[in-house]
């Protein structure tokens, strides 16, 4: 299992990968949409992209977009703490997987990604 995490909060997005390591999942983490976007253009084998949608260098919309170009069968749980009006309705048209709300206990999150990914499995 591999996850792709893509978050400008770097405590939070280094810890999660850790977390999901000690769990036997395996964990990337980008703290830019542009980077994320790059490395996934080179290797799309996640199974899961964990995404936040306010990012200094590229909103999540956008990069959920490109995302979904690239690898359409890729599943992406949006996690944000800022949501503008239509983002949510905007991303669940395009088929996200989850849409999580900011501040998120790491272990809610974690259920939620081996779920994502069981799910896609059966």
């Amino acid at each position: 299992m591999r996850v792709l995490l893509v978050d400008d909060e770097k405590d939070f997005v280094s810890v999660l990968s850790e977390r999901l390591k000690l769990r036997g999942i395996e964990a990337d983490f980008f703290y830019s949409a542009i980077e994320a976007i790059e490395a996934f253009k080179k290797d799309s084998g996640y199974n899961v992209i964990v995404l936040d949608l306010k990012m200094p260098d590229m909103d999540g919309v956008t990069a959920f977009t490109i995302f979904k170009e690239i690898a359409p069968l890729v599943e992406i749980i949006i996690l944000s703490g800022l949501i503008e009006p239509g983002q949510e309705l905007a991303l669940i048209d395009k088929s996200a997987a989850a849409f999580l709300y900011k501040p998120i206990e790491i272990k809610e999150l974690i259920s939620k990604i081996k779920e994502t990914i069981l799910k896609k499995h059966c």
